[in-house]
This record gives structure tokens, sequence and C-alpha cells, in this order.
């Protein structure tokens, strides 16, 4: 819930990754409440009233994965509306003329894109989900210590650069500094 807050934020791009691994996790532990106040809960040394807080966010987040049966995979709709969102936003930067190096920079990405989009295998999913899903598997990658070849660092380099100038133009949107 504090990392959460602070990277939604920070940095939405950020923010929708450690949601993904925080949906993951409780995947990994069964939506066991007693496993997951043992080993995240725990964790924080927060007075009582924000651990009590902290604890709710959690049993929040398994009630709303139970609602949304996301109990195997997926993402929750919040998340997913965030996506959206970015992607509204890259398509209307897309079309903006002062945006040009918004615009290079993801046509550097593209066929990184093309070829993850083939490898995630979900055809109604846009670039920028696209985009932060592969992100989240390299980064599980590296978590696993898994041997990581150098075109797909190159890749995710290129797509990596792209979701976060978009999540930059994101934040200047939210704090009403642009409107595109």
């Amino acid at each position: 819930m504090i990392i959460a807050k602070e990277k939604k934020k920070e940095n939405v791009i950020e923010y929708l990754l450690y949601m993904f691994q925080i949906e993951n996790t409780l995947r990994a532990l069964n939506f066991e409440e007693e496993r997951i106040h043992r080993e995240l809960v725990s964790q924080y040394n927060q007075p009582e009233e924000i651990m009590s807080e902290i604890r709710d966010w959690y049993h929040h987040m398994i009630r709303m994965m139970h609602d949304e049966h996301l109990e195997k995979k997926g993402h929750l709709q919040y998340l997913k509306n965030t996506m959206n969102d970015l992607y509204a936003l890259h398509k209307r930067l897309l079309q903006t003329p002062e945006e040009s190096v918004y615009a290079e920079v993801f046509r550097e990405a593209v066929p990184d894109l093309e070829i993850l989009e083939k490898k995630i295998n979900h055809p109604q999913a846009h670039d920028v989900e696209i985009a932060l899903e592969g992100t989240y598997a390299y980064l599980l990658l590296n978590i696993r210590k898994d041997k990581i070849s150098d075109e797909t660092k190159e890749a995710i380099s290129h797509i990596s650069r792209w979701l976060y100038l978009l999540g930059d133009k994101y934040k200047e949107m939210e704090k009403g500094e642009k409107e595109w």
C-alpha cells in the first residue's frame, strides 16, 4: 500500500509493474491471509494504525481479485483502465505535431513490440499492455537470474524508453501541466 501509493504518484509505469507483482505474489501465496500477513504485511515497520491500513489494503486486493475471477491470471480492472488511459494518451501524442520526439521514440520500439505481440499471443492487447507485459516478464527473468539474450535486453531498452516517456507525459497530464 505504501509503496503503491508512492509509485502511483511518481511514475505510473512503475506503479503498474509493481501492481502486477502484487497480483502475482497474492496468487503465489494462494490468497491465504495468514501467509500474506507473515510474508508481506509484517515486513513493514509502521505504527499499528498504518499496519491496519496495510492489512486492509491487501484484504481489499484479495477481494477484488476474487470478485474479478483473477485467481489464475489477468489484471484488475482498474489497472486495465489505467493501461487504457495510457494507450489513449499514446494515440493522442502520436497525432500531436509538437510531440515528434515522442513519436520517434515509439517508432524505435515498434519492431520490438511486434515481436513481443507474437510471443504474448493476446490478440486484444494494445501496445501499452504488450509493452508492460513484456517488461514485467523481463523483470521476472532478471529476478530469477535467468540468462537474457542481448537482443532481448536491447528490445526491452527500446520499449522501456518509450514506456517511461509515455509515463512522463501521463504525469504531466495528471498534474494539469499539459493537455493533448
